[in-house]
């Protein structure tokens, strides 16, 4: 629920909760929902980086022994 009632305020809050859902997470959940959830996005996202950083380094690695053996 909206706690202003400026267009400008407004404006922020969809705004605001758009991000929110565009990350997945319910605008309506109360801010510690919000706030934890926020936190488990973030754990998640680090783990992909953490995948995708493995991933590159064996990628790397088989291409130079590729070119080692060939």
């Amino acid at each position: 629920m909206p706690r202003d009632t400026s267009e400008e305020d407004l404006a922020r809050e969809i705004s605001e909760d758009r991000r929110l859902v565009g990350l997945g997470i319910n605008p309506n959940l109360d801010p510690m929902e919000i706030m934890l959830a926020l936190e488990q996005r973030m754990r998640d996202l680090k783990g992909l980086e953490e995948s995708e950083a493995e991933a590159s380094r064996k990628y790397r690695e088989a291409l130079a022994a590729s070119k080692k053996g060939g």
